[in-house]
């Protein structure tokens, strides 16, 4: 059974994170475990067992608002790093994911994307969904999902997650490169040659169209059903356009992925689409060992217009 993990912190910011965990509860059968971390010691006057009785009741009231729709638990943790914690809590179980809000206060700290859940995005080992504080509910919750790659095996592990919730509810995988427009003009002894500047962008977009219809196939032979597209520009800001722009319910993306021709870092890209993007985001830990079932096909190399 499927175990999605919500920190919280009595926070409303820190619930909006619940409508998300609801769905992904329902749609994968599972149940939701509501967070709590103390902090040891005297904070504002408060003991640690009045903070620690506090949490127990807020956190029984939330589980009996979800129980009529999906089986919930509570847990309260005492510690002093609560990222810490909430990884530590969640292991590494492939049926296990964290589902936090970008923002929230209190006994859990300051959720922003950059401190708390920054920190659990890069020390968790399992999927993490971040929910924008200021997205609107989605009445079902993955029609259709966004994977962004760039050729790296690195951004390449996002995909086998991506299959496998992609098959428990029957979306649409979208598979989306991003390309930078080269502003610089290729001289040469004789001067400029614009022509050589457009020439290259379009064999680089031509190998890009190429590298996603052969991903998009192999995901296809595995009954999935994918569509691809390749964008040109800031790649965070296409991402997000490309998600609101066919209607995904999350994007599902790698911790890291490489510089290159489009100049795709997810490490920071990811930052950038968390805090600006429409939909939840899942990010999905990865290792330096190649994904199963990667493509042979890599992307075009980048040194043409680097």
């Amino acid at each position: 059974m499927c175990r999605i993990v919500v920190p919280l912190d009595g926070s409303t910011w820190a619930e909006q994170a619940m409508g998300t965990a609801e769905r992904l509860a329902r749609q994968l059968n599972g149940h939701i475990e509501l967070l709590r971390v103390v902090t040891s010691g005297s904070v504002l006057g408060t003991k640690t067992d009045e903070r620690t009785t506090q949490a127990e009741q807020y956190l029984d009231a939330v589980a009996s608002r979800l129980a009529l729709t999906v089986p919930a638990r509570t847990q309260i943790i005492e510690g002093s790093d609560p990222a810490e914690e909430i990884t530590r809590y969640a292991g590494s179980s492939s049926s296990t994911f964290i589902v936090m809000s970008t923002r929230g206060r209190g006994a859990i700290g300051c959720l922003v994307f950059g401190s708390v859940a920054d920190d659990v995005v890069r020390h968790a080992r399992v999927p993490v969904v971040l929910v924008h504080e200021e997205e609107s509910p989605q009445s079902g919750f993955i029609p259709r999902m966004i994977v962004p790659i760039d050729g790296s095996l690195l951004a390449e592990q996002a995909l086998p997650q991506a299959t496998e919730l992609a098959r428990s509810t029957d979306a649409t995988i979208s598979l989306v490169q991003v390309l930078d427009l080269p502003s610089d003009p290729v001289y040469t002894d004789f001067g400029s040659a614009p022509g050589t500047v457009f020439d290259v962008f379009e064999r680089s977009r031509e190998e890009a169209r190429s590298y996603l219809n052969s991903v998009a196939n192999r995901l296809r032979n595995d009954g999935m059903r994918t569509t691809w597209e390749v964008r040109v520009g800031a790649a965070a800001k296409e991402i997000n356009r490309f998600a609101t722009t066919t209607g995904a319910g999350l994007i599902v993306m790698s911790t890291h992925g490489r510089t290159g021709l489009q100049r795709i870092t997810l490490g920071s890209v990811t930052h950038e689409v968390v805090r600006n993007g429409p939909t939840p985001v899942m990010i999905v830990p990865t290792t330096s060992a190649s994904p199963v079932g990667a493509s042979n096909v890599r992307a075009p190399s980048s040194s043409a217009l680097e």
